[in-house]
């Protein structure tokens, strides 16, 4: 008598011997390897999404990253300093801990490695250096922004509970403060909104409607790097970037090195307080997500005040319903007490403080222009 296991063997041979047949038994091995395979990652699945949701693999080499650029050890390799044993002399590091750290860096595609004991940089490696226009350097300093808000995340239980920024109990003081004290920490916060200015800036300057505006006002504008933008491409327009005091020395020389300096200027002022009349529109670009609701209501209030019957408050933002961040709106939260909003949210601050929202306007950069006029 023959097995069943015969019977089968029997048959699989039967199939074989026609096109149909071949066919057929293709289909049915697929189906049966299509359901262990979909059995075997629906086991793992939600390990393996988890893992994929908290992936933390980029944490150590981001921070040796930070190690390096902090040190100035890409300035150093640059300027023909390649020997490790040089190199560790300088910086005053330890040698095995140091070479440890580089064979990482190695490998991570920063530095090059040409002998065993020398050093070099990748085309990755040169953007560390603090002479590149990127400002890299200045965004990887283990004192600058980017560091210390990484560091604020882990006080997120904090805002959690209380609804508060976590950044002070981090770091002791707010972040504004500590900008007024600490030249890095300042530059570096300055590199990285004159980034979010670039890619804002064109867009701004050739798709909204500057028709009726002479005069420009950045409000919070930093180094003025948007102002440029739309001065660069409105060449019979002037600007002023108003910014805190600390700020503002180091607008007016950025102001100046570019060549605006006759069409600009800069006044120092505190927007939470007043905002001086010096323009027929005023920016504020990326600047209400930094405050809560009432502080927000305050700035366009003193906007629109400053901007008279005739002006214009100009919102740059991200608004949430479009592009839903709830990365960056926990971010906010946890940074300064901040939020991110819905159109309908950031309409209802402009009406709150005396504005009539006339128009929204897309960028390209997927930031939006909501235009406010005076309600009265």
């Amino acid at each position: 008598m023959r097995s069943q296991l015969q019977v089968r063997f029997e048959g699989v041979q039967t199939r074989l011997r026609s096109p149909a047949g071949r066919r057929q038994l293709a289909d049915t091995l697929f189906v049966r390897l299509s359901q262990a395979v979909r059995a075997r990652l629906l086991a793992s699945a939600p390990e393996e999404r988890l893992d994929e949701i908290t992936n933390v693999d980029n944490l150590v080499t981001r921070q040796a990253v930070r190690v390096v650029a902090s040190l100035g050890v890409p300035d150093l390799i640059a300027a023909g300093v390649k020997d490790v044993d040089e190199l560790v002399a300088r910086v005053g590091a330890d040698r095995d801990a140091f070479v440890r750290l580089s064979r990482h860096l190695v490998k991570s595609g920063i530095f090059t490695a040409p002998t065993s004991s020398t050093l070099g940089l990748t085309a990755v490696g040169q953007l560390l250096r603090s002479d590149d226009p990127s400002g890299r350097h200045l965004y990887f300093q283990i004192t600058g922004k980017a560091s210390r808000f990484e560091a604020a995340l882990g006080g997120m239980m904090h805002s959690v509970l209380t609804g508060e920024p976590a950044y002070a109990s981090v770091h002791g003081e707010e972040l504004w403060q500590q900008m007024g004290k600490e030249p890095l920490l300042a530059a570096s916060f300055d590199a990285d909104m004159n980034f979010h200015a670039r890619e804002v800036g064109p867009g701004l300057a050739e798709q909204y409607d500057w028709a009726g505006i002479s005069r420009v006002a950045d409000v919070g504008g930093g180094s003025g790097e948007l102002l440029r933008s739309v001065l660069g491409h409105h060449p019979a327009m002037t600007g002023t970037v108003i910014e805190y005091t600390d700020v503002g020395g180091r607008a007016g020389k950025a102001m100046d090195d570019a060549g605006f300096a006759h069409r600009s200027e800069v006044v120092e002022a505190d927007f939470l307080e007043s905002v001086p009349h010096v323009a027929d529109a005023y920016l504020l670009s990326w600047i209400l997500h930094d405050w809560n609701d009432e502080q927000a209501v305050t700035i366009l209030r003193n906007c629109r005040d400053a901007a008279g019957q005739q002006g214009r408050v100009l919102v740059i933002e991200q608004p949430y319903d479009l592009e839903p961040e709830s990365d960056q709106d926990l971010r906010m939260l946890v940074y300064v007490g901040g939020r991110e909003r819905t159109r309908k949210e950031y309409e209802n601050l402009a009406s709150a403080s005396g504005l009539r929202v006339a128009s929204w306007t897309t960028l390209v950069s997927g930031f939006s222009v909501m235009d406010c006029r005076p309600a009265d």
